[in-house]
Order: C-alpha cells, then structure tokens, then sequence
C-alpha cells in the first residue's frame, strides 16, 4: 500500500496534454470546459495506468453499486452526488444502462427538488445538487421542463438579498456548479454574479472571518468546527471550484479569484497526502482518526485531475500525487468485487471508517475521479 504496484510502474502514459479551452468536457465537471490556463504545465511525472485500466475499475465499482441497489433511491444530495458520478461514467464508457439508470430516477422523482414546492423554492443547497443530474442528463436530450424545478430555485435566490444560505462548506459543492452550469443554459450572468455574493459570504464573511483559512488554505466545514479541516469538507471545496471553473468562461468576473483559491489548496493538499496515498479524515492532526479515507481522497483526485487537465496544476509537481492518490483508490478502496471501502459515513467533521463502509456519495466522487484520471491516460 506504501508503493505503487509494478503493474502501475508499467502502465504507459502518453503524456498530459494541457490546454485549457480544447479539453473535452467531462459530465463530471459540468456543462462546459471555459477554464483558461493560469500555469504552464511542464513535463509529466509518473505515469498512471492506462485508460482501459482505469475505466474497467470505474466499471466495476459502478456495475456492483447498480446491480447493488436495483433503485437509485429517493430525491436526496448522497443520491444526486453518486448520480453525477454515474452520468461521468457513462460519458467515459458509453454503458446505456448507466444513463438510463440516472434517468429513471430523475423521472421518478419528476425531476424536482426535494424539499421545493412552487410557492416555496427551496434555498438549499443540498436539495438543489439534484440539478446537476438533470442538466448531465440535459445535456445530451434537452428538454427544457426537466429544468423548471432547479431554475425556479436559483431564481428566487438570484432575486433575494440574502446571501448567507451557504453556511457549511458542503453546500459550495451542492449548489455552486448548478449556478455556474445553469447560468449558461439559461444565459442569465445574474446566476453567476448570485453565486460569487453566496460563496463571498461562505469564504470570506461568515462568523467574521470566514470559513477559509488564508494560511493554512483549507476550509472548516462550519462555525463550530473551526480550525478543524475535515477532508471531506475540503474535498467538496475543492471539487465544487473545478467544475465552477469549467462552467464559466474565462474572463467571467472572479474568474481569477477562483483560480487562486484552487491552486493555493491544491498545494495545501499535495503537501497533507500520506504514504500510502490517500488522505486523513482529519488534515490537520494525522493521529485523529488515522488511515486511509476515500471520499476525501476521491474528491481531492478529481481536483487535481482536473486541474493538470487544465493547465492550472503543474504536472511535474501533481502527477506524482495524483498517481499515489488513484493507486490507493483503485487498489485499497476499490474491493474485487467492485465494492468502494473506507468511505466515512454522512456526517460534518473527521470520523472513524473502515475497509467495508461504502456509500453511494462515495461511490460517485470515485466515479469522478476515475473521470478525470482516465481523461489524461492517453
């Protein structure tokens, strides 16, 4: 666990191809790829496994969790998390069963937000995470009522004064890239100016400071965690900001702002990863609830795939990290028979998991991650 597998050592990769505006789009890091180049990339690091390898293990853990739960399950944020994952996988493997898996639950909960009613949108981020399956599922079929629901939402907020909905550092994930993505579907600017004054609040302005540590450059998951740096909680920080980026065009406002941000955790991050690859529930105190995590590390992996994708990660600097951080995935977290461990329970700060724990949020951030890696195994 501690190095990587021969297997790995032989895999062959044909280098990282950095460019920011002709990298295809991933269903995973939402509707469109903008995000512009902010670092020259130089010479890769070690390579990753192939691309076949690393789809047949999306394959695996997506086709267990499926044959798994017959029913996606009801119209909540875990659900939608893994459904985002499950739309990424299809976009990569071309399975029909897996669009169509998402598709039934969309149709089942006649694409609506959970807790929304048309008098009463809810403000909810983790209601609105929902949207990012339907505008995934959009994206290939437009239908434009499958969005009435999720445009309502971000409406009424866009109308609203309010901006200090977003409390908990989850809900940047839950509700930014559904602003982004459907700011430009809808072509409505005011959804991205509505978004940047709710995570101004999150980051900058709540409880005085923030929820951003500009030293440390981690994220406490709210209020009455502060100063503890719950990977997961920084995972969904860091993924909602990639696939924010992907969303809005370069020069859209903030755009730089976001950029920064990103690349200031990712070296917060690179530098937090452990031996064996994967990272801390807990990234500021290695001995509080020591050992191998994966949602944070599935999260933190798409981030950084992403980022080399995108020219914004140096690839000689990150590689190495995010080859130990999919190995550790691929090969501890990802069981034979295709079941995804060690993956922390529902919860807001650092917590005990073990080998067997799996859940489907989980499931969908390895899903992303194994999205993003297999687009640079070229």
């Amino acid at each position: 666990m501690t190095s990587l597998t021969n297997r790995v050592r032989r895999a062959i990769a044909a280098g990282v191809v950095v460019a920011a505006l002709s990298v295809s789009t991933s269903c995973g890091a939402g509707a469109g790829t903008n995000a512009s180049p902010h670092a020259a990339a130089s010479s890769p690091g070690p390579a990753l496994p192939s691309r076949a390898q690393i789809l047949a293990s999306m394959r695996k853990a997506n086709d267990y969790w499926i044959k798994t739960y017959r029913s996606a399950g009801a119209n909540k944020w875990n659900v939608a998390v893994y459904l985002h994952g499950d739309m990424a996988a299809y976009e990569d493997i071309h399975d029909p069963a897996y669009r169509a898996y998402a598709l039934a639950w969309a149709k089942q909960n006649g694409f609506a937000l959970s807790n929304d009613s048309a008098t009463a949108p809810t403000r909810n981020a983790d209601d609105q995470v929902s949207g990012q399956v339907y505008l995934d599922l959009y994206r290939d079929h437009p239908q434009r009522s499958d969005l009435t629901a999720t445009v309502r939402s971000v409406q009424a907020m866009t109308d609203s004064s309010a901006t200090n909905d977003w409390w908990w550092v989850d809900a940047l994930y839950m509700g930014m890239p559904v602003f982004a993505r459907l700011a430009q579907v809808e072509n409505r600017p005011s959804y991205v100016d509505k978004m940047y004054a709710l995570y101004h609040s999150t980051r900058d302005i709540r409880d005085e400071n923030g929820l951003y540590d500009k030293t440390a450059h981690l994220w406490s998951r709210d209020q009455n965690h502060r100063g503890v740096f719950w990977s997961r909680g920084n995972g969904w920080a860091f993924a909602a900001l990639a696939e924010t980026l992907t969303a809005l065009p370069a020069g859209a406002a903030h755009h730089s702002e976001y950029v920064t941000t990103f690349q200031d955790m990712a070296a917060a991050l690179a530098a937090r990863q452990r031996s064996d690859g994967f990272w801390n529930s807990d990234l500021g105190n290695a001995k509080d609830f020591g050992g191998p995590e994966t949602s944070g590390t599935a999260l933190f992996t798409y981030g950084i795939a992403w980022g080399i994708r995108h020219g914004l990660l140096d690839a000689a600097r990150y590689q190495p990290v995010l080859v130990k951080a999919w190995h550790a995935l691929s090969t501890v977290a990802l069981h034979s028979n295709g079941l995804v461990g060690y993956v922390q329970p529902v919860g807001g700060a650092p917590a005990a998991t073990s080998s067997g724990r799996t859940a489907d949020f989980g499931v969908g951030a390895f899903l992303l991650a194994g999205d993003q890696v297999a687009k640079l195994a070229h």
